[in-house]
């Protein structure tokens, strides 16, 4: 039987979480159909061997075991095995709705687009939930230009995204190793190929969020800023060897994507960052990337976004707002973002 979808699966130590993700897939009603790649990745606990177990319940189930490389090595190592017609990404840590995620396997038999977005839930730590399900949005397929002409399409996570396998070896896609947050590029760089984009309103991932350690943990992300400026350079340098290529609305989303990871590192250095953790360095450099690679999106960087003013006082004084300021400029977005939930 053809291979509808192949999901890989980057585990490393994630012996509390990784059952719970392959059960959500393997136990789908299409299982015949689905190719899933659990890469682990040097993981120091059970997880190889849980692992093992699984794949012994599950014919579905592959296991790639390597030496540790990060998330991006996962993805270099189970693409070239990928023997189904889409790929998607889903980490051990998360899980995806059962139920909707049959139906969609079923819907990737019947369209042929590059990308297939769907929705998906962020799943709090603390049991809250936020549906990522965008109201009046058009499904079916689209071109690229007709799915970027929605702005609430620019911000594309890969929670949402499934690229045809073809696509992804016409374009010789390669992950970034050895470093984490290269699933910005995943979002990002086969984006930037697709002619045709297929969206359906299945809400298939569970993103699980808020849970200490992980990656997108505030202090872990701190820790790890000189990663997300390699992954910035990345899409900079991406963005460069193809802009002669990108127009209308694909060129637009090409540069969203840039500013907001500019933004993210802005963020994180100039408000969230203590006295004692604050590197200055750490803006220069994007600074200094973002005048190397463009001088247009260094510019667009005081006005790309409501949080910009932040930029604009570095650039003006040399020096970031005082602490009474950034708790308060912090505490404002975070209710902001309550109210948004």
């Amino acid at each position: 039987m053809e291979k509808v979808l192949t999901i890989i699966i980057p585990t490393y130590n994630m012996q509390e979480f990784i059952q719970r993700c392959i059960n959500s897939v393997c136990s789908s009603e299409e299982a015949e159909r689905i190719d899933v790649i659990a890469v682990n990745d040097g993981s120091k606990d059970r997880s190889l061997q849980i692992l093992r177990e699984e794949s012994k319940k599950h014919s579905c189930l592959r296991i790639i075991d390597k030496q540790n490389g990060n998330y991006g090595s996962c993805i270099n190592a189970a693409l070239p095995e990928a023997k189904g017609k889409y790929v998607k990404v889903l980490d051990a840590d998360d899980w995806v709705d059962t139920k909707d995620f049959t139906g969609y396997v079923r819907h990737l038999s019947e369209t042929d687009a590059d990308v297939s977005v769907t929705r998906f839930k962020t799943v709090y730590q603390d049991g809250d939930e936020e549906d990522w399900a965008f109201v009046g949005q058009r499904t079916g397929t689209m071109s690229v230009e007709d799915f970027f002409s929605e702005e609430k399409n620019m911000t594309l996570p890969m929670h949402r995204i499934a690229y045809r396998t073809e696509l992804l070896r016409r374009i010789g896609y390669v992950q970034t190793e050895g470093i984490s947050y290269t699933d910005s590029e995943w979002a990002y760089k086969p984006m930037l190929h697709a002619e045709t984009v297929d969206v359906s309103d299945y809400s298939v991932y569970r993103y699980l969020l808020g849970r200490e350690g992980q990656t997108m943990d505030p202090k872990v992300m701190l820790r790890s800023m000189s990663q997300e400026i390699t992954i910035l350079e990345s899409m900079l340098k991406y963005r460069g060897e193809l802009i002669g290529e990108l127009k209308g609305r694909q060129r637009g989303f090409a540069d969203f994507v840039v500013c907001r990871k500019a933004l993210l590192i802005y963020t994180q250095t100039l408000l969230m960052a203590d006295d004692k953790t604050f590197d200055a360095n750490i803006v220069e450099s994007v600074e200094t990337l973002l005048k190397q690679y463009s001088e247009e999106l260094y510019e667009k960087m005081e006005s790309f976004d409501k949080r910009c003013f932040i930029v604009g006082h570095w650039r003006a004084k040399h020096q970031r707002y005082n602490a009474f300021v950034r708790r308060s400029i912090l505490a404002a977005m975070k209710t902001y973002k309550k109210l948004k939930r």
